[in-house]
């Protein structure tokens, strides 16, 4: 990928970048620890409910790409601005919420936030790194899910006692609010994406540009992302009920252990980005991924081990998962031919993410079901195993061919 120069990292405005995604974490898991408190005062029902934490990731799902390579058309900046101030505005109407519209309406706009900031931020951190930095950089990004998150999940623990759920919208919005002014008194750490597109080129550009999206490499790594997505959203999502049916744990241990759980994920966002510096290749790791995930999904479902070993297995799980955002947050940087691709790219890894992570829990869900068992679930995260295990396969062969091959010379395959 062509860009100006950066001789230094601008840790201003990478700092910015992922506070503001650490925020957005917030929101993704802000929801389902008081599900049951929103479900009561507001009267929704059972689907109405499970609207209320789906709605949020709905636009992510299904217009993610489409948005990436909006925000590539008219300014990554002025993207993330927005896309901070609309999950303020989005969590302060759910605030003030009565009934069903309100709370679905806000969710929704919470979620017009999340897609337009998660498509536009990777190309704020690229502007923002030193080009040998970039991936490292983008893998660094990556943990602001997990981070928010499980921060969320023990915030809405210890704080809704004390400030109710409304309580807990209210402090989201003002740290979002917070997140929009961060970004922008950061704006000039991202060179010309702070600027306006017409001013940069002195003349009206064409239409949104999707040819980034011939390349099979980015398909193949938001297809990962997606495998892995559909194990760590499911158990993330079961979790706290398996432990409340099947031992008896209390409602807030529960949300506690889950909270752990989606903690440990930073381990291995951290630990992706320490390995993308070191030059580990992107195949590589995610076959290493992948079977890790089947050893630690056979020991999770072993009945013979004790509970706490089955609980470490879980833990191993979410860590090593980790490295799966890393690597298919940095094929961002690496696939996009100009500055102007990254969040077309980055949209399709985010679209195919959040297809995983709604597929997952019923999935799950429809195989113990069936099967009448927990230990069903063990099959499914199998399943996603041997493909993604074959899809790092075919990462590591297609890499390796073009890095036999002069850059720019071997473009490598497309569809």
């Amino acid at each position: 990928m062509t860009s100006a120069t950066v001789k230094s990292t601008h840790w201003g405005g990478v700092s910015a970048v992922l506070f503001a995604g650490i925020v957005l974490g917030l929101y993704f898991g802000k929801a389902p620890p008081v599900l049951p408190v929103i479900k009561q005062e507001l009267g929704l029902s059972l689907i109405s409910a499970g609207f209320v934490v789906s709605a949020f990731n709905a636009l992510a799902m299904v217009g993610a790409i489409v948005t990436g390579a909006a925000s590539d058309r008219f300014g990554a900046l002025r993207f993330a601005i927005i896309g901070s101030l609309a999950t303020g505005a989005g969590g302060l109407l759910g605030a003030l919420a009565g009934g069903e519209t309100t709370i679905l309406l806000s969710r929704l706009v919470e979620g017009v936030g999340f897609v337009m900031l998660n498509v536009a931020a990777p190309a704020l951190v690229v502007a923002a790194s030193r080009p040998d930095r970039r991936s490292a950089m983008l893998g660094l990004w990556s943990t602001y899910m997990p981070a928010g998150a499980s921060i969320a999940i023990v915030a809405s623990v210890l704080l809704t006692p004390v400030v109710g759920w409304r309580g807990l919208w209210v402090i989201c919005s003002v740290l979002a609010l917070f997140a929009a002014s961060a970004l922008w008194s950061n704006r000039r750490s991202f060179g010309v994406l702070a600027t306006p597109p017409r001013a940069i080129e002195g003349k009206p550009r064409g239409g949104l540009k999707f040819g980034a999206l011939r390349q099979i490499v980015p398909w193949l790594l938001g297809t990962a992302f997606a495998l892995y997505a559909m194990e760590f959203l499911s158990i993330m999502a079961w979790l706290p009920t398996y432990l409340i049916e099947t031992r008896g744990m209390s409602a807030t241990a529960a949300s506690l252990m889950g909270a752990v759980y989606v903690a440990f994920n930073l381990v291995g966002c951290l630990g992706g980005s320490y390995m993308l510096r070191m030059n580990i290749s992107r195949g590589s790791l995610v076959i290493f991924t992948f079977v890790c995930l089947a050893i630690f999904a056979n020991l999770l479902f072993a009945t013979s081990l004790p509970e706490a070993l089955r609980f470490v297995a879980a833990l191993g799980i979410s860590a090593v998962g980790g490295l799966i955002p890393a690597v298919a947050f940095s094929g961002s940087a690496r696939y996009a031919r100009e500055p102007g691709e990254v969040g077309v790219l980055h949209g399709l890894v985010v679209q195919l993410a959040n297809v995983g992570q709604v597929l997952g829990p019923p999935v799950v869900a429809a195989a113990v079901t069936r099967f009448g068992t927990w230990d069903a679930a063990l099959w499914v995260m199998l399943a996603c195993c041997t493909v993604g295990f074959a899809v790092g396969v075919l990462i590591t062969r297609i890499e390796a061919a073009d890095s036999r091959h002069p850059t720019g010379a071997h473009p490598g395959p497309k569809l």
